[in-house]
């Protein structure tokens, strides 16, 4: 294993081929490491890093007009790389929130993908699922620019990973949207009002007969 610093610039050389020296795998000490500065590793014949990495994603990785080809490229190299250990992605300064297309292409690469915390997708002009929403929730991404989402009723979990993500739903007939699986657990009070200012038209909490939730402050 080499141990590498990047502010050093060594591991990113050019000049360095760990390949030939029958170096495979790298224990970077940054916390994060450029698309490029990863592809400049892998192309060195690294094919492991250390764990805790965040791979940040550059305009090399998600340039400003994001084609069909950037797309297949972006897809390809992230696979590759998560193979590598990379599997905690965030964006550059430069790239900002992550467009629908774009989440999708770096999901397509690997299930093992999450997000950063403060990664966000702006979902404006898009028409986003209940099942989307949730994933990218799931995966660590900030939900910006959301429509509201069109539920009945949906899980408590969801509700609560979906409201403190910026997410809101309502029912399309105008009902209180019904929160299930709540029987047997208990809510702060804190809790309780972010999933109701989520939602545009009122919550009901399903209980069962056997069980309550609770209510603290």
């Amino acid at each position: 294993i080499y141990q590498c610093d990047w502010s050093s610039d060594v591991c990113s050389s050019d000049l360095v081929n760990f390949a030939n020296f029958g170096i495979n795998s790298v224990s970077l000490t940054p916390t994060s490491i450029t698309y490029s500065q990863a592809l400049g590793l892998k192309a060195e014949g690294i094919s492991s890093v250390n764990a805790g990495v965040k791979l940040v994603l550059d305009a090399a990785a998600i340039p400003a007009s994001y084609s069909a080809n950037a797309s297949a490229s972006l897809k390809l190299a992230l696979g590759q790389l998560s193979a590598l250990g990379l599997t905690q992605v965030g964006v550059a300064s430069e790239v900002g929130s992550l467009s629908a297309l774009q989440v999708k292409d770096i999901l397509g690469a690997s299930s093992s993908i999450t997000f950063a915390p403060g990664t966000q997708v702006n979902l404006a002009g898009t028409t986003t699922t209940l099942a989307d929403a949730t994933l990218y929730s799931n995966k660590g991404l900030t939900l910006q620019n959301l429509d509201t989402i069109g539920v009945s009723s949906i899980s408590l979990s969801d509700a609560l990973s979906l409201s403190a993500k910026g997410a809101h739903f309502a029912d399309p007939g105008g009902s209180p949207v019904v929160v299930s699986g709540v029987a047997g657990a208990t809510l702060t009070l804190s809790q309780a009002q972010q999933v109701l200012a989520a939602s545009n038209t009122g919550v009901s909490f399903s209980r069962s007969e056997e069980h309550t939730s609770e209510l603290q402050s």
